[in-house]
């Protein structure tokens, strides 16, 4: 079934692909390439992404525009004994991207996987998600600005709502923007438990 991702789209899911192991030994993948089929350009995509349910696995990968593939190396995705893992390849649609190609992403050959085995995985290939065809419209964006103020001081100790941040949210002109929730990660020398 053909579906279809706007432009500046991100996370996108091109395809899952289930990993199962044999009762008696489960096995580690250490690297995977993802190849881009059909009729598009690699430069369609900005990033291709795998994950592991919702943690990702390795960094971003953009396409080679030779090789048209995404390789994913120092990975360390375990499949246990006697059970399954479902590796899920997602990718960004580049704001760029040409209206209308079909884009396919997925392993090209049994060769493309790496494991700790000393036989290779058996499946049919090659294989590849169903394809997903650019839309001619994009998607609202947002930009993140921290602002000036406050200006870097000295904070009383026990005192309550002091100002610590100040963080702007500027949706794009294409679409409104509702921002659920964001996280603050504290990077000074204060402890955790000081604020």
């Amino acid at each position: 079934r053909r579906s279809s991702g706007s432009k500046g789209a991100q996370d996108v899911v091109f395809a899952k692909y289930a990993f199962t192991a044999a009762d008696e030994t489960g096995y580690t993948i250490s690297s995977l390439t993802i190849t881009r089929d059909s009729i598009s350009a690699d430069t369609d995509l900005s990033a291709v992404e795998l994950y592991d349910g919702t943690a990702r696995q390795g960094s971003a990968q953009a396409l080679n525009t030779t090789t048209h593939e995404a390789i994913f190396t120092g990975l360390n995705i375990t499949v246990t004994a006697s059970a399954s893992k479902t590796i899920t390849v997602k990718g960004d649609v580049a704001t760029g991207a040409n209206t209308s190609d079909s884009i396919s992403l997925g392993i090209a050959s049994v060769d493309d996987i790496t494991t700790d085995l000393d036989t290779n995985l058996s499946g049919t290939f090659p294989m590849y998600g169903a394809a997903k065809t650019v839309a001619g419209v994009s998607v609202g964006g947002v930009t993140v600005d921290a602002l000036s103020t406050p200006a870097a001081s000295n904070i009383i100790s026990g005192s309550t709502e002091q100002q610590v941040a100040s963080i702007k949210f500027t949706a794009s002109s294409t679409e409104a923007v509702n921002v659920n929730s964001f996280k603050l990660t504290q990077v000074g020398t204060a402890g955790d438990a000081d604020i």
